[in-house]
């Protein structure tokens, strides 16, 4: 199966250390995602989908929080752990061919961590308040998401299941910042991430499969 993952940042602060002289910023960040997920067949149709919020909370390191024309190479380190309850809209999946492929709603469970680390580049012509950035990086994602038992329109159980997944990703992207405004570092990125290698455990024996 292939699979599409898309999340959005809804909110999330983290107050930059006061100290403007050094070039370092250590900061700690919570915030909320909107999460939707999409897995497909071979053919491009529809597997399942999931959609709702997860609950993140970040440690990162960085220089990016200060512009020194001197020393214009940005680097960003970050470590996330995340949870959350999500909507599950998807297929059931049996050996009993009258039980299988029948729609069925319920909830999945997430609870993941994923590391980043990223190498940009920093000007910030004089023509504008804002700094430009160009950054690329490497990261992992882990995550075990566990699928809730479930029941089809007419009736039919479908047992729930348990997934463990391994991500490893690149990605790209540009960045403007609002550098040192009152004791706050304000950045917004747009970009790709793309993932390089996904190895995925899944017990289906609950299912009737061998796993």
């Amino acid at each position: 199966h292939t699979w599409a993952m898309a999340s959005c940042l809804l909110c999330s602060g983290g107050l930059v250390s006061a100290q403007a002289a050094s070039a370092v910023a250590p900061a700690i960040s919570g915030g909320v995602e909107y999460f939707h997920l999409k897995e497909l067949d071979s053919n491009g149709s529809r597997l399942l989908a999931e959609t709702g919020t997860r609950y993140t909370i970040s440690a990162a390191l960085d220089n990016a929080s200060r512009y020194d024309p001197l020393t214009p190479w940005l680097y960003h380190a970050e470590i996330t752990a995340y949870t959350g309850q999500v909507d599950y809209d998807g297929l059931s999946q049996s050996i009993d061919p009258t039980e299988n492929n029948l729609p069925f709603g319920t909830d999945t469970n997430y609870l993941g961590a994923r590391a980043e680390a990223q190498l940009g580049y920093q000007v910030k012509p004089a023509a504008l308040p804002h700094a430009l950035q160009l950054i690329a990086g490497l990261g992992v994602d882990g995550w075990r998401r566990r699928i809730h038992t479930g029941f089809t329109a007419n009736g039919i159980q479908v047992s729930g299941t348990e997934e463990v997944y391994r991500v490893f990703y690149g990605k790209a992207a540009l960045g403007i910042a609002d550098l040192w405004s009152g004791g706050w570092h304000n950045q917004i990125q747009a970009g790709v991430k793309l993932p390089i290698r996904i190895v995925e455990d899944v017990n289906l024996r609950a299912v009737g499969y061998d796993n």
